[in-house]
């Protein structure tokens, strides 16, 4: 999906790479637009969207949202594979 605006987008550096962030929807820019994309795995993010869900995998707490998950790390929450 290619979109030419994003709503308050945060940009995420990963691994010399810049990828933005919004509503929980991950995108790299193409020019003047952006493309949705995978999550990094391993991006940190500070905020999760409010309608993630909590659940249990192989018994670790994560969080899911869109089919992304993500692992509390302190302050931040980490893209993981699952």
């Amino acid at each position: 999906t290619v979109v030419s605006t994003i709503t308050r987008p945060r940009l995420v550096v990963h691994k010399k790479k810049n990828f933005y962030y919004a509503d929980g929807i991950w995108y790299k820019a193409k020019g003047k637009k952006y493309v949705v994309c995978a999550a990094p795995k391993g991006v940190k993010v500070s905020i999760l969207p409010r309608s993630s869900k909590v659940v249990y995998v192989n018994g670790r707490r994560l969080y899911k949202y869109r089919g992304v998950f993500y692992k509390r790390a302190g302050r931040h929450y980490v893209v993981v594979n699952v």
